[in-house]
């Protein structure tokens, strides 16, 4: 399998630096520099738009719906260079959801959403996650009741990340009965300003802010369902399979802390060793995902192998700040705005941040029971 950039690949990243590069980003960065990996503020809601107009949104998708018609391969090295320099990225909205709509939507969604969204002016949050429903997504209870030509929802969820500033929810609710599991969910893409939805806050232990959100009654048209009433399960599937095919580029990021670490510690053996292993770590990852995304160039994607690429890079990130954190001993556990912090506090939070990676997208746990039975062909377990 090819693992190596082509001409045109290199070329095209080159071109992307250049564009960067002429950029006055530093009001981007600093924001983003305070904020969690996957928020946005209002500096990064122009960056994005910006990166709509200038036509850099949807780069992989079909020129006839739009987007750049350039190879899976470019799009992850653009999102890579992305995060590379701390600036933002709608990655679940441009990487999961939109592709979603173009494979089950109708044609009515495909022309209403898709050129907002890359315009950039559409930003979605994902509820999936409730209260009794976190790993196990087939015991969601959010239920809606069709009335008319519109759905009634009712409901709670939980770590919807995005929520406080996103303009649309990707949200899975039950539609058939309380015993119908799988086959009785379906997907409402539902505007954030519908009365009855309140978002509040709620906070990791790295500080950074997810949110729980409450549906009271709320009207969603049925035009906003998504693929087949019932039927959402393989739309939330497929949206995960996409999702799931993150760029590695938080993990070489984070090697770039590690060298920070060793700058610290100066010249040394273990210093030396624990920068090795980052970088053997973070270049795994690369490999990892960059296959899955070749196999999704073709249209073969291999669902075991997305949840490879997404099990190591988590995995890895988590090994990472540990490491980092033993290396540089006690002072290390400063957080940001400590004037005790090494490296500014950033490996405190990269520490406390690194667990929700591990069952974002889906827990590993449940990620390696994928890889067993699809990969290598194992029973279910009992």
């Amino acid at each position: 399998m090819r693992i190596a950039l082509d001409d045109d690949e290199r070329n095209f990243r080159a071109t992307l630096r250049q564009y960067l590069d002429a950029q006055d980003l530093r009001a981007v960065v600093a924001e983003q520099s305070g904020l969690a990996e996957s928020d946005i503020g209002p500096e990064g809601r122009r960056f994005v738009r910006r990166l709509g107009s200038d036509g850099w949104l949807g780069l992989a998708w079909p020129k006839e719906l739009g987007g750049g018609g350039r190879s899976r391969v470019e799009q992850w090295l653009f999102v890579e260079e992305l995060a590379y320099r701390r600036l933002p990225y709608p990655h679940a909205t441009l990487m999961a959801i939109g592709p979603t709509i173009a494979s089950i939507g109708t044609p009515a969604q495909r022309n209403e959403w898709l050129p907002s969204i890359l315009r950039g002016e559409i930003l979605c949050a994902i509820g999936y996650s409730e209260p009794g429903a976190g790993s196990d997504l087939a015991a969601i209870s959010t239920r809606a009741e069709s009335r008319d030509s519109a759905f009634v929802v009712n409901g709670h969820k939980v770590y919807t990340t995005g929520a406080h500033y996103a303009t649309h929810v990707w949200l899975a609710v039950r539609t058939g009965e309380s015993s119908s599991r799988h086959r009785g969910l379906s997907v409402l893409l539902v505007p954030m300003t519908t009365p009855g939805i309140t978002v509040r806050p709620l906070y990791t232990q790295a500080h950074k802010r997810t949110n729980e959100v409450y549906f009271d009654d709320v009207t969603v048209d049925r035009s906003c369902l998504v693929g087949q009433i019932n039927e959402g399960w393989s739309a939330m599937m497929m949206a995960l399979n996409f999702e799931r095919i993150q760029p590695c580029s938080k993990v070489v990021r984070d090697v770039q802390l590690i060298a920070q670490v060793k700058d610290a510690l100066g010249a040394n053996q273990d210093a030396e060793a624990l920068l090795g292993e980052c970088v053997v770590d973070a270049e795994i990852a690369r490999l990892l995902t960059v296959r899955a995304a070749l196999e999704q160039a073709e249209d073969r994607l291999v669902a075991g192998h997305a949840s490879m690429a997404k099990v190591w890079m988590s995995d890895a990130r988590q090994r990472i700040a540990g490491q980092a954190l033993d290396a540089l001993g006690a002072a290390a556990a400063y957080g940001k705005g400590d004037a005790l912090a090494p490296l500014r506090g950033e490996l405190e939070s990269l520490y406390t941040d690194s667990p929700f990676m591990r069952f974002a997208a889906g827990t590993n746990e449940v990620q390696r029971d994928l890889i067993a039975q699809r990969l290598l062909g194992l029973p279910r377990g009992r």
